[in-house]
């Protein structure tokens, strides 16, 4: 649960995996497995809304402006970001360019 729990507050806050007080985070039982975490709940300006932890897979709910809303989707294993056209780089900034700016 620690592992998922840091890539979460790393990837929506830029802290380095360390939770600070505000971070809303919800789970269930011990499993990391179901764990969802709000970064945007307190951070309005932060481009990711929400991630879903799926155990080997991070569903990550982010912002795309105007545009709304996208999920991308990040493994654990392969250390990759992908869009939902399963267009993968390891960095976060790229995907994000690639999903909501549409290349």
């Amino acid at each position: 649960m620690f592992f998922a729990l840091t890539i979460g507050v790393a990837l929506a806050t830029g802290t380095g995996g360390t939770v600070t007080p505000g971070t809303v985070i919800t789970g269930t039982g011990t499993s990391a497995a179901g764990l969802t975490d709000y970064p945007a709940f307190l951070r309005p300006t932060a481009k990711v809304e929400a991630i879903v932890d799926r155990g080997l897979i991070q569903e990550l709910i982010v912002k795309c402006g105007a545009d709304g809303t996208a999920i991308i989707s990040y493994s654990k294993v392969d250390r990759k970001f992908c869009t939902p056209q399963l267009k993968c780089d390891t960095s976060l900034r790229v995907v994000l360019a690639r999903t909501c700016g549409g290349r």
